[in-house]
């Protein structure tokens, strides 16, 4: 059974919630991260071209409209070395 860890994130800024996170969490990220970028190496580049704009303007859109999700997000990305595309 998988133990849930609490992270305490007070009243942290965006980024630094992220970070807190990215930080607990940077094993599983790590793994998620590597199993989605094998994945994607397998496809054909017309579809990674198309998958990578599609993260890329998530992330683009997600920093105009909701700016806190998107510190938090690359708060979380930075502190577990994972891409914020591939986070996405």
């Amino acid at each position: 059974m998988a133990v849930l860890e609490v992270i305490d994130l007070g009243r942290a800024t965006p980024r630094a919630r992220g970070e807190a996170i990215g930080e607990a969490q940077a094993e599983m990220l790590l793994r998620a991260a590597a199993l989605l970028e094998a994945r994607f190496a397998s496809l054909d580049t017309s579809v990674q071209s198309a998958q990578l704009a599609c993260c890329q303007h998530f992330v683009g859109t997600l920093g105009g409209q909701t700016p806190g999700l998107h510190e938090e997000l690359t708060g979380m990305a930075r502190s577990a070395g994972v891409g914020i595309e591939t986070l996405a």
